[in-house]
């Protein structure tokens, strides 16, 4: 099948056009397994048919409005490689090398992001007892797994008073510390994984207290700390203040040292979800973004967005190796407590060896190829920035600060009155229908891709529909850009825009 993968990955086009979801749809509607057996040359050329050819070309290099990407060269013969292994790294049992590797992994990134001492990784690396992080399937579960830490250890056991709320639960673990409600506090741009993290942890998603935005969407520390007064003066736990490094809407990076102070001078667990932009930090440019990340308890990155690997490999990094003590699981048939079964700290079980191709990029690639791939990414959007501005069609809804932009066609007919920030209501629903029109006409032609997105804007005092670009692929250029713009202003010429 290597002419199949071929052609897939030299497709130039996003996907096909025409092809309708509701069409695919009606491919896959058997609700029974088959009675004998089949033929695996058979299945092999429907797959090809009813998959592979009509799927999104996420490598494709005019596909600029998703966090998926062209990977490195080398991760198709090694997934190969590693399906073939079938190593799992919930146990030494199944994973006796690649439980290792994993540990390696952690320490590299972990001196990356903390800077501590040659002793300190001596200890702790491949300590059995200790972990300087967590890799789990994605950031979900990686920001799922900080927050879990951070309540564990806010509601941790009292020598002989109470066992914790890891084993007596949330509503003895209130009643024991005097709290009448539990929630965390970051931005009103926190990733939706944290409503799952506020579920599953028995918070309630009313237990996310979002903190409005500044005109560059950071959060407003001056009004997170007067959130952390009210919880204070209700008796409301902080299980976390959070930052985020990289928004996944805006690509926004909050004041990460200024949370850190408040989370220093109120006694709060402080994690940053830096699952896209977290990456910066190999980039002497874009470094500064990130001051305050050394003085995190935890962090989010994410393999499988800047840092290049397949999708399923996200981390949790703990500055402290030690707070892993706070959700530590064992079982006496694996997983054992003097092991260094990995299972025993992790969310999931059973997972694959897919931190693999995080050991191999960070070998491969090293600092220097990280520096290039951020600084390439992040100078493009400027490019398209620049092209969207000199069109005299659009405005920048987020000036980008790393490599994602939002920006929205306005008609020309309504210049003016958008520069003088006087659009009337229904000037701005015609320009946000517009905008609904050009990415979805875009999409269905499939040659070239932007996203879209709804978020406050400040300068208008609303809401608005913003056209969403996200450069990360090695192999996109500048004549990919163009292309993109010309489809868009072709489009919105068509819609009667100009």
């Amino acid at each position: 099948r290597r002419e199949v993968e071929a052609k897939f990955l030299n497709e130039q086009q996003v996907t096909t056009k025409g092809v309708t979801l509701d069409q695919i749809s009606d491919r896959f509607r058997k609700s029974s397994v088959p009675e004998q057996m089949g033929s695996v040359d058979t299945y092999m050329e429907n797959f090809v048919r009813d998959t592979v050819e009509d799927s999104v070309h996420c490598n494709a290099p005019s596909m600029i409005g998703h966090m998926t990407m062209s990977l490195p060269y080398y991760i198709r013969p090694m997934a190969k490689l590693v399906t073939a292994m079938h190593q799992n790294n919930v146990k030494t049992e199944t994973g006796k090398t690649t439980t290792f590797i994993e540990r390696e992994v952690l320490a590299m990134l972990h001196r990356t992001l903390f800077s501590e001492s040659d002793a300190f990784y001596a200890e702790h690396a491949q300590n059995p007892s200790t972990a300087l992080g967590l890799v789990c399937s994605g950031g979900t579960l990686a920001n799922v797994s900080a927050l879990w830490l951070a309540r564990n250890g806010l509601m941790r056991p009292v020598d002989g008073g109470f066992a914790g709320v890891e084993k007596e639960g949330m509503m003895k673990a209130m009643r024991h510390y005097g709290y009448e409600d539990a929630v965390f506090i970051g931005t009103k741009l926190l990733h939706y994984s944290m409503k799952k993290a506020a579920d599953v942890l028995g918070l309630g998603t009313n237990g996310m207290r979002c903190v409005p935005f500044d005109d560059n969407y950071r959060v407003k520390t001056d009004l997170m700390e007067q959130e952390i007064l009210a919880c204070r003066e209700s008796k409301t736990a902080i299980i976390a203040l959070i930052g985020v490094a990289g928004a996944t809407e805006t690509g926004s990076v909050d004041d990460l040292d200024a949370i850190a102070n408040l989370a220093k001078k109120y006694g709060c667990h402080f994690h940053v979800d830096a699952a896209w932009g977290g990456p910066c930090i190999f980039s002497k440019e874009k470094a500064q973004l990130m001051k305050g990340i050394e003085r995190a308890d935890t962090v989010t990155l994410d393999g499988h967005k800047q840092l290049y690997t397949p999708m399923g490999c996200g981390m949790c990094l703990m500055r402290d190796p030690e707070i892993i003590r706070f959700v530590q699981k064992t079982a006496n048939y694996i997983i054992r407590k003097e092991s260094h079964d990995t299972g025993k700290f992790t969310i999931e079980g059973s997972r694959p060896a897919t931190v693999v191709f995080m050991h191999a990029n960070l070998e491969v690639l090293g600092v220097e190829g990280y520096e290039v791939l951020i600084d390439r990414s992040c100078r493009l959007v400027r490019y398209m920035a620049d092209k969207i501005l000199e069109s005299n069609e659009a405005e920048l809804v987020v000036n980008p600060q790393t490599n994602i932009m939002l920006y929205r066609f306005v008609p020309r007919s309504m210049e003016e009155a958008c520069r003088s920030s006087s659009l009337t209501e229904a000037q701005q629903e015609t320009i946000d229908d517009f905008n609904r029109k050009i990415q979805t006409e875009q999409k269905d032609r499939g040659s070239t891709f932007v996203s879209r997105t709804t978020i406050y804007s400040p300068k208008h005092g609303r809401d608005v529909v913003a056209l969403r670009v996200v450069i990360a692929n090695p192999l996109t250029t500048e004549a990919d850009i163009d292309l993109n713009v010309s489809d868009q202003l072709a489009i919105l010429a068509e819609l009667g825009g100009k």
